[in-house]
């Protein structure tokens, strides 16, 4: 008995015109973050502009697979690119919280921050290589086994992604919760806290998402029903999170907020923060109020 991958989900009609307008939004936004971390000389800022650019890519080849049904390979290029593309966001946030404990109060964090970005980035890849290994093995299926063993693979990617990134919502909070305690100074930095805490749960909700999906959808067999039965879920509950986290880092960009150089301190009377407005580095020095 032989299986193959479907080229659209059986239970909606794709549409050509959602696929474009997220093309063009995300566009929009991987444009502004090169021209953000160009400017401000933010390299560390690259890979979110990576997953954002996976994104435009993603819907593109959304797009042309809509155009083109039977082209099964432009399809499973779509979906492994907008299952793909958010670990990069992932792991930006993880290099963001990483630098933004450094620069507040890193003997605040309940692991190292110089720690962080390594654990997390880490496990961010290994999620990366499971859901990679599992979506692209899709492409090759023969039997219901090999399916079931692809699908098995690209969701213990997606559940252990999840569970690193619950972990590390945690670790946002316990840190924002001793910085309060501590009465840290208060400065434009908290504004960045928020951004990076909306990104996290952007990415939760997301992931959240998609572990359900995959798991209730019996992908790729002729006959099958797929667990969404309108295109409506997939953008409101994939693409809207994901280009959200994206747009509030073009609203909030940490190189306005942390400075290039590790060492710099909040608070601690630091001269000509890079990336930081003479507005904000007034703050930084001078603000006493507490969080």
């Amino acid at each position: 008995m032989s299986t193959r991958v479907r080229v659209n989900y059986p239970d909606y009609d794709a549409s050509e015109a959602a696929a474009i307008v997220f093309v063009v939004a995300f566009g929009i936004s991987a444009i502004a973050h090169i021209a953000q971390a160009s400017m401000r000389k933010s390299w560390w800022m690259w890979p979110l502009i990576v997953g954002v650019l996976g994104e435009v890519a993603g819907y593109l080849t959304r797009y042309l697979s809509i155009t083109q049904s039977t082209n099964t390979d432009l399809w499973l290029a779509s979906m492994l690119l907008i299952i793909l593309a958010p670990n990069f966001l992932a792991a930006t946030d993880y290099i963001l919280m990483a630098r933004l404990m450094l620069f507040v109060a890193p003997e605040l964090s309940v692991i190292s921050p110089k720690w962080i970005g390594t654990i997390f980035i880490a496990c961010d890849l290994l999620a990366l290589a499971l859901q990679g290994a599992g979506g692209g093995s899709l492409g090759s299926v023969r039997t219901p086994a090999s399916l079931n063993r692809a699908k098995a693979i690209l969701i213990s990617g997606l559940v252990f992604q999840l569970i690193t990134f619950g972990l590390f919502a945690v670790v946002i909070l316990v840190f924002w919760q001793r910085c309060k305690r501590a009465g840290v100074p208060k400065g434009p930095w908290v504004k960045l806290m928020a951004a990076l805490a909306a990104s996290a749960i952007l990415i939760l909700i997301r992931s959240v998402f998609r572990c359900i999906e995959f798991s209730k959808t019996t992908l790729g067999v002729v006959g099958s029903r797929a667990f969404v039965r309108s295109e409506a879920v997939i953008y409101v509950l994939e693409a809207v999170p994901i280009l959200a986290s994206c747009v509030v880092f073009n609203v909030i960009h940490p190189a306005w907020y942390l400075p290039n150089n590790k060492r710099e301190r909040v608070g601690k009377g630091s001269e000509g923060l890079e990336g930081t407005s003479p507005t904000e580095e007034k703050n930084l020095r001078e603000t006493t109020t507490v969080v």
